[in-house]
Formats: structure tokens, C-alpha cells, sequence
């Protein structure tokens, strides 16, 4: 993988982030950054369901995968039980599939 990784945020997220106080948003463009350039020491993810995974920032998850050589940032939430909802990790499957 070639860093720095292209980023692709679908619009939804970027609604969602901008609703966001200022310390959360920049806690997030931080760890998006750091995605893109690899350095994955620095943030927690955690992988669903195969190549899609999950960005942790506090209560707020960033579902993504990377795929040549970009990275997708297909859904974000406010997690309210331990386990991440289904239908949000079907949902990136689909986009995944259709990229």
C-alpha cells in the first residue's frame, strides 16, 4: 500500500461531522489523517466484517474500508450498545461490492 492513501468521505459523514463540537471534529480529521498516511498506532479500529472496519472516537464510529489505494468513509454514528448495529455493517458491504 502506497501512503498517503486518497480519501473518500460520502456525504452523509460529512453532514454528520459537521454537526460535530469543534474538540470531536478534530479528533476525527485526526484520525482520518492518520489513516491516510498509515499510521495506525495512533487511533483504535476494529475490524467487523472482513475488510470493513471501525474507527473508535469516543462514542462516535466511523465506518470505513480501504480499497486501491483509498480509503471509504461510508457511515458514522453515535454507538449506544456494545455490539455495532447490522445493518450498518450490510450497508458498507454493499457500497464495498459495488466500488
Amino acid at each position: 500500500m502506497t501512503y498517503p492513501l486518497k480519501v473518500i468521505i460520502l456525504e452523509t459523514v460529512e453532514l454528520f461531522r459537521e454537526k460535530l463540537l469543534e474538540q470531536d471534529k478534530a479528533k476525527l480529521n485526526g484520525s482520518i489523517t492518520a489513516i491516510r498516511y498509515g499510521n495506525f498506532n495512533t487511533i483504535y479500529i476494529k475490524t467487523l466484517k472482513w475488510n470493513i472496519k471501525e474507527l473508535r472516537i469516543k462514542k462516535i464510529r466511523l465506518i470505513f474500508f480501504i480499497k486501491d489505494e483509498t480509503v471509504y468513509f461510508v457511515d458514522i454514528f453515535i454507538k449506544k450498545t456494545n455490539k455495532t448495529p447490522k445493518q450498518e455493517i450490510e450497508k458498507a458491504e454493499k457500497i464495498y461490492k459495488l466500488i
